[in-house]
């Protein structure tokens, strides 16, 4: 980081998975009541075991909590509400679990990034949530710099996706380009993070 230390990215879930028990089911399950128990009680103390063993006398501080889901919920027109719902119902949860294996001396903050895959009513409704979600707990922000600037994969141009060609859309690398965020709306979602770690004077 900026201060010439180690940064570790902690993966907290399953990639796929939604967040209400009604989404879309992708194996371990949704968010509630499934993966969240599991995703707790594996990766969050394997990432503080594995640290540890490799990293003798240091101890990792939680900085940042990135959540960036919903599309499954969009797809299926789960609503405001609802979704609003069920993360408020999340959020402690992972709170008191990173408070229980992290010796932190405040809470992480938490980016809540806009969807922009579907770009439709319904997706807007999850993002009013996601808004919502964001203003209702402390040091929650609401990212959206990378949205409204045509930043699907599938809207790569050959110049952006050199030196691959953009797939049709699996490329060579055997991923997709899709309606998913490609990696300039990544770099700008991640200037946003550092900024407003900035203003958390957390960095």
């Amino acid at each position: 980081d900026v201060h010439g230390g180690q940064v570790a990215i902690i993966k907290p879930s399953f990639a796929g998975v939604g967040l209400l028990p009604t989404s879309i089911t992708v194996a371990p399950g949704p968010f509630n009541n499934i993966s969240r128990d599991i995703a707790m009680q594996i990766y969050l103390q394997r990432a503080v075991r594995d640290y540890a063993a490799f990293n003798p006398g240091y101890v990792l501080d939680p900085v940042c909590v990135v959540w960036w889901q919903g599309e499954a919920e969009a797809s299926l027109a789960s609503g405001t509400a609802a979704y609003q719902a069920a993360w408020l119902e999340m959020y402690p949860l992972i709170r008191d679990s990173i408070r229980s294996l992290f010796p932190i001396s405040r809470d992480p903050v938490w980016s809540l990034v806009k969807l922009d895959f579907y770009r439709n009513a319904a997706e807007t409704n999850i993002n009013t949530a996601l808004s919502n979600c964001a203003a209702a707990i402390p040091s929650g922000y609401y990212i959206t710099s990378h949205t409204g600037k045509s930043l699907q994969k599938q809207e790569l141009t050959a110049g952006q996706a050199s030196p691959l060609t953009k797939g049709s859309p699996t490329n060579i690398t055997g991923n997709d380009d899709d309606a998913h965020s490609n990696y300039i709306a990544g770099q700008l979602v991640a200037e946003e993070i550092r900024n407003n770690l900035v203003t958390e004077a957390i960095i």
